[in-house]
């Protein structure tokens, strides 16, 4: 008697590559998704508590999530989100027997990557930023984007979305928003700026520093514990993120409105800001910092550098991404190419930019004040005939 095998032909597999990766791409929606869920969930904390090499089933983790109301079924839902994440290299995963069935009971363990969503020893993880991003509120204007090309730009998607307001109106208003946005720079400035720091000496010179939109000061609270010669150190933002910073040692916190004034200084730091509003806002803001900048002082900006060609790696990828998340969520917000900021640069008084140390995405740009030409003409004087 002929064996099935024998009867049946092996079943043939056809691949059209391009056709399989434009799927992907339709879906790619279901990675950062499913990362937020697992960072909600506090999986990478649960699994790391474990111990540095466990490996557990949703099973096993779901059962340390608070509040689940069926552990079991909510085990085979977790299951599903973590074989997503785990196919795309952030977690590991094995399965406890061979048998590929759907009994097989699979078990996740962290990478490398998940070392940047637990918290480190200060505290800090890109969580919060991821968490941010892919909040409903910042969600919802990329259904608008199309609108913003149709529009001619004059629309902008987060106005669209949340009935004509900017994302810093709202988040003045929106105690979640604030706090959750506060948390997100907080914890990518403690990640970035450590490594800023250890490569980038500009700011051993300083005498006063005013870190322009600093938040709630823990970048210069980094800066002084790098460069304790600093004399004097200004926290600078708006009054109600202001009212909540804490007491940081040689950190002085003044609540204002850079649109308006910047208090004195001889070194401005502008990290992260820029980016978030259009050429003539930001031309405001570097006009402020020219009249409040000191003879010759400094202008250090940290932000992305838009790339000028077309090979794209891991860092002009996510700078790319992050234009379009300026594009979607601040009205004229963008990221500049070098040119661009040597244009603004210019018509506010400083000398050409300088990049002296990218990390990862981030380049830290070096500005020095000019002096303003006087326009006024010259005193002829007459020669005796």
């Amino acid at each position: 008697m002929a064996s099935r095998d024998s009867i049946w032909p092996a079943p043939r597999t056809i691949h059209d590559e391009d056709r399989q990766r434009i799927m992907e791409l339709g879906l790619l929606c279901n990675v950062p998704m499913a990362l937020t869920a697992a960072i909600r969930l506090d999986v990478f904390q649960i699994i790391a508590s474990a111990g540095c090499d466990a490996m557990l089933s949703a099973a096993e983790i779901v059962a340390r999530i608070p509040g689940c109301q069926s552990p079991a079924l909510g085990g085979i839902v977790l299951n599903r989100i973590l074989r997503v994440l785990a196919s795309r290299g952030i977690f590991r995963e094995d399965v406890e027997r061979d048998d590929p069935a759907p009994a097989a009971i699979r078990r996740y363990g962290l990478t490398n990557l998940c070392r940047f969503l637990l918290k480190d020893d200060r505290g800090a993880s890109l969580a919060p930023w991821i968490s941010l991003n892919h909040d409903e509120i910042l969600m919802r204007p990329w259904q608008f984007l199309a609108d913003a090309v149709l529009s001619g730009g004059q629309t902008s998607p987060f106005s669209l979305a949340h009935g004509g307001e900017h994302f810093f109106q709202l988040a003045s208003r929106s105690n979640r928003l604030d706090r959750l946005f506060t948390s997100a720079m907080c914890d990518h400035s403690m990640i970035f700026l450590p490594a800023i720091l250890d490569e980038y000496r500009g700011f051993a010179s300083a005498g006063t520093i005013v870190d322009v939109g600093g938040g709630v000061g823990v970048a210069l609270r980094d800066i002084l514990a790098a460069h304790p010669s600093i004399q004097h150190a200004i926290n600078f933002d708006l009054p109600h993120v202001i009212a909540r910073a804490p007491e940081l040692a040689g950190v002085k916190h003044v609540a204002g409105d850079m649109f308006d004034e910047i208090p004195q200084g001889d070194t401005f730091l502008i990290k992260l800001v820029l980016h978030d509003w259009s050429d003539d806002d930001c031309l405001k803001i570097l006009g402020n910092c020219h009249k409040s900048l000191a003879s010759h002082g400094k202008l250090v900006i940290v932000d992305a550098v838009l790339p000028s060609g077309v090979e794209y790696d891991l860092g002009s990828r996510h700078v790319l991404a992050m234009d379009l998340l300026m594009l979607s969520c601040c009205p004229g917000g963008k990221e500049r190419s070098l040119q661009d900021l040597e244009a603004l640069a210019k018509a506010a008084g400083f000398t050409p930019p300088r990049v002296v140390l990218t990390v990862d995405y981030l380049s830290v740009i070096e500005l020095h004040k000019q002096e303003k030409k006087s326009h006024h003409p010259k005193r002829q004087t007459c020669t005796p005939a």
